[in-house]
């Protein structure tokens, strides 16, 4: 049976009184804001008398303003419409505006993540590891780091080098080929169309942009309820920053949502679960925990979510459950195996008594101890830690955001949460995960 939900409905147009006069004057005085908005960032862009400077910000306000038009036609015509419609204008928006107020290569680590996919893009599963350097050989000006507007602007015609060097990235070196899945058909494409550096880097942005897009409309349109819940944890600042950058968390982030909308729908939607669901959500999980292994590894157990009812056996339900475990359990081991000298390596660069085995027998051997640490360290760092999930930090971390805006964030994202109740009528849940029906 479907669940009933109080508050998720869609949203009645609320403008059905303006002429059409008012509308365009409406829509105008929108675009016009944006295009001011565009022009002061001007004053902050580091060579604003560039010509390439220029053309960004012209760029950006073209955009805004097509984008806007296009908002007001759905506004102004669609009687009614669903958060998944008014997501995907909002996502391209702030989408758009993130890509071109964080020049390239200015996210977190993105230099370091455009080695590593550039790296898998030439067929090396696996980082290069020699007397205790991670990277590879790669074009020798790959590794260009430009920290301003102007940087890019004096440079938009760079080519990417025919000459090969050795690269150094320890702190992507280890990272699996699922986090860049999405990144690579726009790198292999902006090959195919160009050489140039920034061209390379910005179709790449925009490709896995879309896809993201793409993605996350699909997995609000399917979730069965909390879709307002759900729209504002995609709306997080932190998953933009994701989106909208090389990130190695962008695949983190939509598999999550995605995984989760799919279970949901598929617990109150089909009346069987067959052999093609199970290979998906195997799938999905796989990669997922491909993404950080073996952090993510343990998601398997949101298997558990789905009624037992809905499969053929409980016998079925458990193969199914004992498969797909042994399957993302075999698959993070072989990874983690394949890739141990370069964590450990790191590790030990991070700190010379660090190393996976002896952490691995600490917290073996001292359970206790472990735990309080734990506690201790989310105890001290605990506005941090909010404050990083709302995304405190832009570009590289370095530019602070105010925590009075992060809190209107958390405070949001908590009445959503509780302006949504949802009652389900399943029967036979898994006993084990029946109080996450009640969330």
């Amino acid at each position: 049976m479907e669940p009933k939900v109080a508050g998720s409905s869609p949203v009645s147009h609320p403008l059905k009184f303006m002429n059409k006069l008012q509308k365009i004057v409406f829509v105008s005085f929108t675009a016009a804001v944006v295009l001011a908005a565009a022009f002061f960032g001007k004053m902050i862009l580091a060579s604003p008398d560039s010509s390439a400077a220029n053309y960004i910000v012209v760029l950006f306000a073209v955009f805004s303003i097509s984008l806007i038009i296009a908002a007001g036609w759905i506004f102004f015509n669609v009687k009614k419409f669903s958060p998944e419609k008014i997501f995907i204008v909002f996502f391209a928006l702030i989408g758009l505006f993130y890509i071109v107020s964080v020049p390239f290569p200015n996210a977190t680590d993105e230099s370091a993540h455009f080695l590593r996919l550039y790296e898998l893009s030439k067929g090396h599963l696996v980082s290069a590891f020699n007397d205790g350097n991670m990277g590879r050989e790669l074009p020798s000006n790959l590794n260009f780091q430009p920290n301003s507007f102007k940087g890019v602007a004096s440079n938009l015609h760079l080519q990417i080098s025919n000459q090969n060097e050795w690269i150094y990235f320890p702190n992507t070196a280890s990272a699996s080929f699922a986090t860049y899945a999405l990144y690579l058909p726009g790198l292999w494409t902006a090959k195919l169309a160009t050489n140039n550096f920034f061209a390379t880097a910005y179709l790449i942005r925009i490709s896995v942009f879309i896809f993201a897009g793409i993605i996350l409309f699909f997995a609000l349109k399917i979730m069965p309820f909390k879709k307002n819940l759900l729209f504002v944890l995609m709306g997080a600042p932190i998953v933009f920053r994701a989106m909208t950058a090389i990130s190695g968390d962008m695949m983190l982030n939509i598999l999550s949502f995605l995984l989760v909308s799919l279970l949901f729908y598929w617990t109150v939607k089909l009346e069987k679960i067959e052999v093609k669901h199970i290979a998906l959500f195997a799938l999905l999980m796989l990669l997922l925990s491909l993404c950080k292994t073996p952090v993510y590894t343990p998601f398997v157990l949101l298997f558990l979510l789905l009624p037992v009812s809905k499969f053929k056996s409980t016998k079925s339900y458990m193969l199914y459950f004992a498969g797909i475990v042994l399957l993302t359990a075999a698959v993070s081991a072989l990874w983690l195996y394949a890739t141990k000298g370069i964590t450990d390596a790191y590790a030990l660069m991070q700190n010379k008594n660090a190393g996976g085995n002896e952490q691995i027998k600490y917290i073996l051997t001292h359970h206790f101890n472990f735990i309080v640490l734990v506690a201790k360290t989310y105890i001290l760092h605990a506005v941090e830690y909010i404050g990083s999930y709302a995304g405190i930090g832009w570009g590289y971390i370095n530019q602070k955001i105010n925590f009075v805006l992060v809190f209107l964030y958390i405070f949001a994202l908590t009445t959503v949460s509780l302006s949504e109740t949802v009652v389900l009528h399943v029967k036979q849940r898994s006993r084990l995960a029946r109080p996450l029906f009640y969330m």
